[in-house]
């Protein structure tokens, strides 16, 4: 799906597209549910489907990805679901499984991509997942994430703020 941006470069241009808006989660980055549900079970958690229920907007998980509470916050959520003692650590490394890698070839593409367009990021992703894919998968040759987009949105950062953000995405 996101090679389609490439093989459609000329249509694009006569189009007159000069903008590029790129998602994180399960088009760059490869995502392993399963994995990180198996990872949270090793720590005790039992209803593992509680914490990655994307429909129950007062969960953990979608208070995290809006940004409306911190990542202490969140694992402390964690902490309590388990109902023992884990460290952040512990948690941060479980959590973290759900990302498995960006394809070079992504990254490739993207600063390909940057040599004719401008290139923007706009992600949902949580604060604990980004610092990560900054430390772990972005990092390329010498290249960091600074380097593939123009600019970038992390949804998170604006917390209460952003629904008015969503929504101007919208007009």
């Amino acid at each position: 799906m996101f090679s389609v941006l490439f093989t459609k470069e000329k249509e694009m241009k006569s189009k007159g597209i000069k903008n590029l808006l790129i998602d994180l989660g399960g088009v760059l980055i490869n995502l392993d549910r399963q994995r990180c549900i198996e990872n949270f079970q090793k720590l005790g958690l039992r209803n593992v489907e509680d914490l990655l229920d994307i429909h129950n907007p007062n969960g953990l998980l979608m208070q995290q990805e809006k940004g409306l509470i911190t990542p202490a916050e969140f694992r402390d959520g964690v902490r309590k679901m388990i109902g023992k003692a884990v460290s952040d650590i512990q948690i941060d490394a479980a959590w973290n499984s759900f990302l498995v890698d960006i394809p070079t070839h992504k990254l490739d593409l993207l600063l390909k991509l940057r040599e004719k367009y401008v290139v923007y990021l706009l992600s949902n992703t949580n604060e604990i997942h980004w610092k990560w894919t900054c430390k772990n998968l972005f990092p390329y040759r010498t290249f960091k994430v600074e380097d593939y987009f123009e600019k970038l949105r992390n949804l998170y950062l604006y917390g209460k703020s952003r629904r008015r953000l969503e929504s101007s995405f919208q007009q």
